[in-house]
């Protein structure tokens, strides 16, 4: 689903590989779904660095997910502790001093 802008954007460097409008050859074959596709020849280093572009995009969108995995925990923690500290102090001010103690290196 998230690749579908490149097949279809206009703006896509790879949108001509995928045409909307084709033709099929049946080749002695019945039915329309049994026929060959006749679509644009893609040269070898085109079709590799359109390959090439997705592993990226899934590496990266991978890597994405797994820091988004790590921080889930320690944003938690950070976020019910403030929330306590929130509760327990009398002040906006005492509020700010527990959390730069924390979290935060002191200057």
């Amino acid at each position: 689903m998230c690749l579908k802008g490149l097949m279809v954007k206009d703006s896509s460097p790879v949108k001509d590989y995928y045409p909307v409008d084709f033709e099929t050859d049946l080749n002695g074959k019945l039915q329309e779904w049994e026929a060959v596709v006749l679509i644009p020849f893609i040269d070898e280093v085109a079709e590799f660095i359109l390959v090439l572009m997705m592993v990226v995009v899934v590496v990266v969108m991978a890597e994405m997910l797994v820091l988004i995995m790590t921080m889930v925990p320690v944003l938690s923690t950070i976020w019910n502790d403030v929330t306590l500290s929130v509760k327990q102090s009398p002040s906006l001010g005492s509020f700010k001093r527990n959390l730069k103690t924390h979290y935060f290196v002191n200057n």
